[in-house]
């Protein structure tokens, strides 16, 4: 778990105000936060769940759910519960301010609730029970597959607010399909076995 000393539990109790993170003072916060965040995601997207592993770090953003801008939450702008890393497309281009996800009352207390939140929050719920990602590349060509678990309504949430079905791609030989694929030598038995396992699934 990452630590604070308090002089910079002071300045981030400080900072935790309508564009305090973007304050220079910040910088040295960012700069241990981000990796933290980045170890704990596993280098994925928290919401898409795409590999970063091995983007530069500027492409990825740290995320705040609750969002610190246009006067909603900024007291949380350092709540780690509140922080994860995500990708430009889901933060930026989707998901950007908006609070419509967000079940509780803006005067909450203790927002950090599972039940708080209509899509799969990164911190308070386990994301490989509620969505599972394939992602598969050979050369030049590429498979993306998303699957809701069980038919959670969490996983079903987050596949439709950030438009997954966008990201799903499969451009191996249609008429070869994965069943031909799976039996591939270029594929190790295990991998391609799941592969075949979930999409028949889906």
């Amino acid at each position: 778990m990452i630590q604070f000393t308090p002089e910079e539990q002071q300045l981030m109790a400080r900072l935790s105000i309508v564009g305090g993170w973007d304050e220079d003072e910040a910088t040295p916060l960012k700069a241990k936060i981000k990796p933290f965040l980045l170890q704990r995601t596993v280098q994925c997207c928290c919401y898409c769940r795409r590999s970063m592993h091995g983007w530069h770090t500027m492409t990825i953003d740290v995320e705040h759910v609750l969002p610190k801008g246009n006067g909603h939450f900024p007291q949380f702008t350092f709540e780690i519960r509140n922080l994860s890393t995500s990708c430009k497309r889901c933060n930026m281009g989707i998901k950007r301010s908006d609070i419509s996800f967000y079940l509780g009352g803006a005067g909450q207390a203790d927002p950090f609730r599972s039940e708080y939140y209509e899509f799969i929050h990164p911190n308070l719920d386990v994301a490989n029970d509620h969505l599972k990602i394939v992602a598969l590349q050979v050369n030049d060509k590429t498979m993306v597959k998303y699957q809701i678990i069980d038919g959670s309504a969490k996983g079903n949430s987050t596949y439709h607010y950030f438009e997954l079905d966008k990201i799903e791609t499969n451009s191996f030989d249609e008429a070869q399909g994965l069943a031909e694929l799976s039996v591939s030598e270029a594929l190790p038995a295990v991998v391609s076995q799941e592969l075949k396992a979930v999409l028949d699934t889906i």
